[in-house]
């Protein structure tokens, strides 16, 4: 049963991604997504994608839910999974139609989306206690028990929740680039739920995992779409519930660690600008990477935009591979 429920949610999002992909580009190019050009902050070779339609995510993520949510037969956790990705991708959508409406092509204040954020990671946190009954149990490292944090678990979901929204979101700024990446991150979190026959951990990555793959057929390299804020909170958000109403967060972090990487780079960068301006009392800080996110330090050293994206995908590889290495050692094996 459970491998039906799998297929159906792979199979289901991977169809009506494809015949939708089309049309919902249209549509996008109609409603006025296509006129905002690309980001002041990205590298000058980006300036040719001037005109690619944004909020593709507008396709993928409720797609997704759809299928998590018919092929989870009303599991809570699969419910959860989608109530998730909608709510995040809901705060994605509004601030993709600010910045195309808008001529200073700003979306959603700092704060305001923050804030927004904190909202929809808090009521998923409190939905992991009060539906799914974990009472604060939480799992950062394999071969290890879960360890019970009480109502500080609350807090370190909410956290978690934010760091794979946010990591997803800045990732996302080459062809393909985020969408394989996550793609390959639910491959761990799929068997991980075949071996521990958890419905709502299955479908939920199988989902997601049809959506992005299907995505990539008009997201690759020339990209015809790109997912915005819409796609990249709404699938950052569909790992991070699996982390944790699955019970999941080693996994879902080790399988998403070049998302991570993208962060903590800008974290980096910013924290070391800002520090030696003011100790140097410099005009600007130094920077320890060309340009952040990290894909674009790459970038800015003259490699180009498809051969960043494939080095990226492969560490996506071989990070999905460690993750499912350790998960068959936890479990003893295949079964």
């Amino acid at each position: 049963m459970l491998t039906i429920q799998a297929a159906v949610a792979v199979l289901l999002t991977l169809a009506l991604v494809l015949a939708g992909g089309w049309p919902v580009i249209r549509w996008l190019r109609h409603i006025g997504m296509a006129g905002g050009g690309v980001r002041e902050d990205t590298p000058d070779s980006h300036r040719a994608k001037a005109g690619t339609p944004s909020m593709g995510g507008v396709l993928v993520v409720p797609v997704a839910a759809m299928a998590i949510g018919v092929a989870g037969l009303g599991d809570p956790m699969a419910v959860g999974v989608a109530g998730g990705m909608l709510g995040f991708a809901g705060i994605g959508a509004a601030d993709d139609l600010l910045k195309a409406r808008r001529t200073s092509r700003r979306g959603l204040m700092a704060r305001t989306k923050f804030l927004l954020q904190v909202i929809v990671a808090t009521a998923v946190a409190f939905y992991a206690v009060l539906v799914m009954g974990n009472p604060g149990h939480v799992r950062l490292l394999p071969f290890m028990d879960t360890v019970d944090m009480g109502p500080w678990a609350i807090g370190l979901w909410i956290l978690y929740l934010l760091w794979m929204t946010n990591a997803v979101n800045i990732t996302d700024g080459l062809d393909g680039l985020a969408t394989g990446l996550t793609a390959l991150a639910c491959v761990p979190v799929f068997m991980a739920g075949l071996l521990t026959e958890a419905a709502g951990l299955t479908v939920g990555a199988a989902g997601i995992l049809g959506g992005s793959t299907g995505f990539l057929r008009f997201n690759r390299r020339p990209a015809h779409v790109w997912m915005g804020d819409t796609g990249s909170l709404g699938l950052g958000a569909g790992l991070g519930c699996l982390g944790v109403l699955g019970s999941m967060e080693w996994l879902v972090l080790l399988a998403a660690l070049p998302f991570t990487l993208e962060l903590l780079s800008v974290v980096i960068q910013v924290v070391y600008f800002q520090a030696t301006k003011r100790i140097y009392k410099l005009d600007e800080g130094r920077r320890v990477f060309r340009k952040a996110p990290l894909h674009h330090h790459f970038e800015e050293g003259g490699s180009s935009e498809a051969r960043v994206v494939q080095g990226f995908w492969a560490a996506g590889v071989g990070s999905a591979v460690l993750a499912m290495g350790l998960l068959i050692a936890e479990a003893g094996g295949l079964p």
